[in-house]
């Protein structure tokens, strides 16, 4: 098992997929507070001729909540798309059909390449916080950080991590069960922009006394991202983040068992 990691490790460390996604965040993570401060500027030259226009107050503190409310969804496609690449890339190229005729199960197959995966991911995810809190600093200046701020940037990293696990878990699924790049890259991308429009449409047309909305997970990444976060909003966030982890995990691994590697 712990040969076939590092096997897994390496080859997404070597692989062009990883270095572009990264490469992406990063110049997001630049992107976003660069549009940010452009369009501060042109409030604020409107504000010269409406003083009642109340502008934002942005800084590198806020930045670091900023980058996953404004640039969670661009977060989301990359990872999607990176996690069905790596997963589906070994079927297409034939390389896990020669790994399944190796001394492995297909359980640890499926839990190494989950677990390379989420490390993968979740280094692209802090990455891309870091370069958004770095540039917003650059801009604006830190600003002045609320004495529980270190707790406050803690347990935000904390839930978001638990939740882009969450996903990443997902799409790790739908790599396995689809087995084609293009397919796997399609359906993870339908999932993201698709499932939160559909689910608001159920609550505002069938579940009209209800809120199922704040129980998906991609609208928990935004609602978690708040510096007024509830503390309830953060235990759905982290119960759901936990249930995409494992969930996904025990579909795809079980389905992975079951169906013939061609």
């Amino acid at each position: 098992m712990l040969n076939l990691f590092k096997s897994d490790f390496y080859k997404i460390l070597k692989s062009k997929s990883l270095k572009v996604c990264w490469l992406i965040m990063l110049f997001l993570a630049v992107l976003i507070p660069v549009i940010n401060n452009a369009m501060m500027d042109q409030m604020t030259e409107a504000a010269k001729t409406q003083p009642d226009m109340i502008l934002p107050i942005f800084d590198g503190f806020k930045s670091i909540f900023l980058s996953i409310s404004g640039g969670g969804g661009n977060v989301m496609i990359v990872l999607a798309i990176l996690a069905a690449i790596f997963i589906s890339s070994e079927f297409t190229n034939g390389t896990m059909k020669n790994i399944a005729s190796k001394a492995y199960s297909r359980t640890q197959i499926y839990l190494s390449k989950l677990l390379v995966i989420l490390i993968a991911n979740t280094v692209i995810l802090l990455s891309f916080i870091a370069c958004s809190a770095v540039t917003g600093t650059i801009l604006w200046g830190f600003g002045t950080a609320p004495d529980d701020a270190v707790s406050k940037v803690l347990t935000f990293l904390g839930v978001e991590i638990i939740l882009f696990l969450g996903l990443t878990a997902l799409f790790t699924m739908i790599g396995m069960l689809i087995r084609n790049v293009g397919g796997a890259i399609a359906v993870n991308i339908c999932i993201y922009m698709f499932a939160t429009i559909i689910i608001s449409l159920l609550q505002y047309f069938v579940f009209k006394d209800s809120e199922i909305s704040k129980y998906w997970i991609i609208n928990n990444t935004i609602m978690a991202a708040e510096t007024t976060v509830t503390s309830e909003t953060l235990r759905i966030s982290i119960v759901n983040g936990l249930i995409f982890l494992i969930a996904p995990s025990l579909i795809g691994g079980f389905f992975f068992n079951k169906n013939d590697i061609k």
